[in-house]
């Protein structure tokens, strides 16, 4: 009995062993022209508006920008702006944003965000104009990342801005502001978006003023699918979801028990080799019988008779 013990740890000890993939640590993507992600927005411009809306980044190609390769990505979207002074408008963006190709830094964002104001019945219009351009780019990833990585990064922002309405005489201001943030990659955590369930790194980014924003970044997707900001008295300040996406992870997607062994066939290796040990010794223990059925000494022949 002593011996279908052995053989039982050890094949518990060789289960052990047995390689079970934990999250990779994300490596820095490779984007190409066509990758795309959508988003749903809902975003607060304090004491502005909120924006809601779907928000689709793709990436148009590589250029050069303020001495950098850059990703050239387009931003394109359209939702409902809930203002706090004129009621609910729709909206449409564009723009683009550069992102520097060697570590997905920030070189560069725009975008032009027009209003329908047909609700207002004046046939006003209302547009605005932001450019922010960042020196040196904003560092917001340290690849590869991995979980208890912090890093920190100050850059000068110039951000100018236009508004051009018939319902106010247009406006146009320029400022250049410091900003200094520290990072951390908090945990490691599996969420479910629209676009479906991805394993993530948790980057969490807290500017000088307070500012805080958690970023959920995707070996599987090659970007974040999901956003959450607060102000600095911890007020919610909007989230971004990835609905859909068309990116393809080379060597692999990240994601727990994906790329090495799947979970469910860890457990069917588990239960087949159960399986084997649990046949062997309904084996050993039949012949073994049969052995001592053999050798009984009641089923042996009697002796010929003497003479």
């Amino acid at each position: 009995m002593r011996r279908w013990f052995v053989l039982l740890v050890c094949a518990l000890a060789v289960l052990t062993t047995v390689p079970i993939p934990v999250l990779a640590d994300m490596n820095l993507p490779e984007f190409e022209v066509g990758d795309q992600w959508v988003y749903s927005a809902n975003l607060k411009m304090e004491d502005v508006a909120t924006l809601s809306g779907d928000w689709t980044y793709e990436v148009q190609g590589e250029i050069q920008d303020s001495g950098h390769q850059v990703y050239d990505i387009s931003l394109t979207g359209e939702g409902s702006a809930t203002f706090d002074t004129i009621g609910i408008m729709t909206y449409t963006l564009n723009g683009f944003i550069y992102l520097r190709v060697s570590d997905l830094a920030t070189v560069k964002e725009s975008m032009i965000l027009d209003f329908d104001t047909s609700i207002l019945g004046i046939g006003a219009f209302m547009s605005i104009f932001v450019n922010m351009t960042y020196a040196p780019p904003l560092n917001d990833f340290d690849f590869p990342i991995k979980e208890g990585d912090t890093w920190s990064t100050t850059t000068s922002v110039t951000i100018s801005m236009d508004m051009v309405s018939s319902l106010f005489p247009s406006s146009s201001s320029s400022i250049t502001i410091s900003v200094t943030a520290e990072y951390e990659v908090e945990s490691k955590e599996t969420v479910d978006v629209p676009a479906g369930n991805f394993a993530t790194y948790v980057i969490k980014a807290t500017e000088a003023d307070g500012n805080t924003t958690y970023t959920y970044m995707s070996t599987k997707s090659g970007y974040m699918v999901k956003s959450r900001l607060y102000n600095s008295t911890g007020v919610s300040m909007g989230t971004m979801s990835l609905k859909s996406y068309s990116f393809t992870a080379p060597g692999g997607d990240g994601d727990l028990f994906s790329d090495i062994l799947d979970l469910w066939l860890f457990f069917v290796l588990i239960i087949v080799i159960l399986v084997i040990i649990g046949v062997i010794i309904i084996l050993r223990q039949r012949r073994g019988n049969a052995e001592s059925e053999v050798e009984s000494p009641s089923e042996q022949e009697p002796p010929p008779p003497s003479e």
